[in-house]
């Protein structure tokens, strides 16, 4: 039998990449807004644009994976967010710097787009292999890698102002997974024949449930993944080193430590009922860090919500897995087309709502609650709570989901 163990480093490497291309640029919102000029908008839009242009490559992906050799479709996506990363150092300086940004965030996000289509079938796929624990400590990689980003990031920028060094170095991360991918074995995905039919999967109320529960968890993590380090800094007014260690990298900790430890145990428990007490504790998180008016009880809400969100991406993929087991290839990419639109909206939908109230703060100011907070700290709360809708729709779908499974 084959060796897969080289396989199966690759697959983590890359999960590692997609934290990578994901997480780097928001520790640098503040670098971007200061040098540059960008407005919340702006930045908020430069996430929309990451995870809008992944959802175009899994809508493309489903119509050319059984097409393109999976080697090929694997040593093209870890190149193209190797050039991303080189492309945000260099581009910059080179076009106007908004345009600079956005292409290479295009560029990496195209390679993240496969990574994230191809890597869960691969591990899925793989001999011997119980689905229901591999993908979670799969989807680990992607917290330790943004935990390392973030910390290693945050440490660097305390040290030296020269920012365009970061993604140049962090290039090395998807270059080391291409390298691997040349040799490594691959396994066999199902063929046409031998899956379930995207037709008959869209008609599911099962299935369709799963695909809202991802665009809840899509949104729920990331509106605070990707805004944590500058909400810790402007918003709750903490130096941002102590900021990104305590918020952006107890987040990223927690998140790594739970989907590990459900990797371990998680052949205990009931995956959809998990994911409902997380839907729950999200809520929770979301209302500690925006309704306490205090710094301290904002930090250990976003550490919450790492708890809280750990699970909800790996364990819906998981579940679906199971209880779709001929879905293949294409039920992933379809899972991953939703979670990515939920990426997507959640935090360009805080960068709208938070230029919203910034503009209009006079009504606010005079409420009990906002005393003493400053124009930007009320919009960004304001921005972030409102997404405390997607884990309660989240709650209630799979509420309904166990009740008539």
């Amino acid at each position: 039998m084959k060796s897969f163990k080289t396989t199966k480093i690759a697959c983590y490497i890359g999960f590692f990449t997609q934290a990578v291309i994901i997480n780097l640029a928001p520790v640098l919102f503040i670098v971007f807004k200061g040098q540059f000029g960008l407005s919340y908008e702006e930045l908020g839009r430069l996430i929309l644009i990451n995870f809008a242009v992944q959802i175009a490559t899994d809508v493309v992906s489903i119509k050319v994976l059984e097409r393109v050799p999976l080697r090929i479709q694997l040593l093209t996506a870890h190149i193209l967010c190797f050039s991303g990363l080189v492309g945000m150092s260099v581009l910059p300086n080179v076009l106007p710097p908004y345009i600079g940004l956005v292409c290479a965030v295009v560029m990496y996000s195209v390679g993240g787009g496969l990574i994230e289509v191809l890597l869960n079938p691969v591990v899925s796929h793989l001999p011997e292999t119980n689905t229901k624990v591999e993908i979670p400590l799969l989807h680990s990689f992607y917290c330790w890698g943004h935990l390392l980003t973030c910390l290693l990031s945050t440490v660097y920028l305390h040290f030296s102002d020269n920012w365009q060094v970061l993604p140049v170095l962090w290039s090395i991360v998807p270059l080391t997974a291409t390298v691997l991918f040349t040799k490594a074995p691959l396994p066999e995905f199902e063929k046409e024949g031998e899956r379930t039919p995207i037709g008959k999967l869209l008609k599911s109320k099962a299935f369709l449930t799963l695909m809202l529960v991802m665009v809840c968890s899509g949104a729920a993590e990331q509106a605070v993944a990707q805004w944590v380090s500058y909400f810790a800094e402007i918003g709750l007014q903490i130096p941002k080193i102590y900021g990104d260690v305590i918020g952006v990298c107890g987040f990223a900790l927690c998140m790594a430590l739970c989907r590990m430890l459900y990797g371990i145990f998680g052949e205990r428990f009931d995956i959809k009922k998990v994911l409902l007490c997380s839907s729950l504790l999200c809520v929770a998180s979301y209302a500690l860090i925006c309704l306490v008016n205090s710094p301290a009880v904002s930090l250990i809400g976003c550490v919450l919500c790492g708890i809280s969100v750990a699970l909800m991406w790996p364990g819906t993929v998981a579940g679906a897995d199971g209880d779709f087991p001929h879905g293949g290839a294409v039920m992933f990419a379809l899972l991953s087309v939703m979670g990515d639109i939920g990426c997507s909206a959640g935090p360009w939908i805080t960068g709208i709502v938070s230029d919203a109230i910034e503009k209009n703060t006079s009504f606010f100011e005079g409420l009990a609650f906002f005393d003493g907070m400053s124009g930007e700290q009320i919009a960004l709360k304001c921005g972030i709570f409102v997404i405390i809708i997607f884990p309660v729709t989240m709650a209630l779908c799979l509420f309904h989901y166990i009740r008539n499974k």
